[in-house]
C-alpha cells in the first residue's frame, strides 16, 4: 500500500494536513491507514459513502453505487462520512485487493 501511495502523492491534497504542498511520511501513513479502513468498511458493506462531483460532496447509497461510478469515471474522489480527507477510487480499490 505505502509504494502506491507514493506513486499517486500528487491525489492526496487533503491529507496535507500542515499545508505545505507537500505530503510528508506521517500525512503517507494517514492515507495509507485510511485507505485500509474505509477499503475494510466497504468490504462490510458499512459507511457512508460520497464522491466529489461538480457541486462539492454528493452521497452515494452505497459502497457498490460508488464502484458504478468509478467505472465511468476512474478518476472519482471518494469519502467516507463526514471525513475532511478524499482518496482516489483506484487508491480504496487497491486497499480492498491487499486486504
Amino acid at each position: 500500500m505505502e509504494n502506491f501511495i507514493e506513486e499517486n502523492l500528487s491525489l492526496l491534497k487533503t491529507f496535507d494536513e500542515n499545508k505545505d504542498k507537500v505530503i510528508d511520511e506521517a500525512e503517507k501513513q494517514k492515507a495509507a491507514d485510511t485507505a485500509r479502513e474505509w477499503a475494510a468498511m466497504a468490504k462490510k458493506g458499512e459507511g457512508y459513502w460520497s464522491y466529489y462531483g461538480k457541486e462539492g460532496r454528493k452521497p452515494l447509497k452505497n459502497w457498490e453505487e460508488g464502484e458504478g461510478i468509478a467505472r465511468k469515471h476512474p478518476e472519482v474522489f471518494l469519502s467516507q462520512g463526514d471525513s475532511p480527507y478524499w482518496l482516489p477510487f483506484k487508491i480504496l480499490s487497491f486497499a480492498m485487493e491487499e486486504e
